[in-house]
């Protein structure tokens, strides 16, 4: 059965391809969605990126998560423009929220979830009051499978949203949340935004400092921010502001730092900014596992 349902995702894509004009822009009438507001306030880690420039990295995150050929995973990853990712928080660790913006046509997707692939269409009625009293898209089709972890929803021909428990990012999608007033929003919005860089933002950092700068920093911070670069040779550089609790945890910290070799700049008394820190491609995929996907 898990090999069925993986098998059907190649069938979505190779039809999203043959019906590319089938997508049609929302309504004039109501708010667009960002698809970073649908994605819940209490993640621990979020992570945006714009996938036509890490292509590579985001096809082998689904291949090594779902057993999909490699190929099949970068057709995948070819139909997702930007790639949001709500990672743990503090009543759930392990929780992974996926929210994508791109070109998913509804035959297609009909056509690869189907009952005959193992597949059941569901609705979710968001309760959301903003969506009812506006008279806004409150009701979603969403998708489960028998062997398959995540719920699936398409909001719109362009819009995804993946989860295990998907309600609640729904209720997010059909309240059209400002996501200007989120507190990481100047940190990971790619609404607009023309980098070429993975963006993120830890209101919980240990899983962010043990997975790419050691074990013992899993406590060194209380937040941090930064980007991780993809450089000519393939590699990736981490630059990153580090805010710690109070300015003798910063002291002790540094020192720590400094003993390991990694440099420090001052931003002010409670945080420094590290940059030109080498993380591997298996550091980036331990720290951002999305299984089921």
């Amino acid at each position: 059965m898990q090999k069925k349902l993986l098998h059907s995702l190649p069938i979505f894509l190779t039809a999203s391809i043959l019906f590319w004009g089938c997508a049609s822009g929302k309504s004039g009438k109501i708010p667009d969605v960002s698809m970073l507001a649908v994605l819940d306030q209490d993640s621990s880690l979020y992570v945006a990126v714009p996938v036509k420039y890490h292509t590579e990295l985001v096809s082998s995150l689904i291949s090594k998560n779902t057993g999909l050929a490699s190929n099949t995973a970068s057709t995948i990853a070819g139909r997702i423009e930007n790639l949001y990712l709500g990672i743990g928080c503090p009543d759930d660790s392990s929780r992974i929220q996926i929210a994508a913006d791109g070109s998913f046509p509804s035959f297609a997707v009909g056509m690869a979830l189907s009952k005959g692939n193992g597949w059941s269409k569901k609705t979710y009625t968001a309760e959301s009051t903003e969506a009812l009293d506006a008279g806004w898209p409150n009701s979603f089709p969403y998708y489960t499978g028998t062997s398959f972890p995540y719920k699936i929803s398409f909001p719109t021909q362009k819009e995804m949203v993946v989860a295990k428990k998907i309600g609640p990012m729904l209720e997010n999608y059909a309240s059209r949340l400002d996501s200007t007033l989120l507190d990481y929003y100047s940190f990971v919005n790619l609404d607009g935004n023309t980098t070429r860089d993975i963006l993120f933002y830890a209101g919980d950092p240990s899983r962010f400092a043990a997975g790419l700068i050691s074990e013992m920093a899993a406590t060194w911070f209380v937040s941090a921010d930064g980007k991780i670069s993809r450089l000519q040779s393939g590699d990736y550089s981490l630059s990153a502001r580090l805010h710690f609790a109070d300015r003798n945890r910063k002291k002790v910290v540094v020192a720590l730092m400094s003993l390991a070799g990694i440099p420090v700049n001052d931003v002010d008394e409670t945080a420094v900014f590290v940059s030109n820190i080498k993380v591997s491609k298996k550091q980036i995929e331990s720290l951002v596992t999305v299984k089921g996907f």
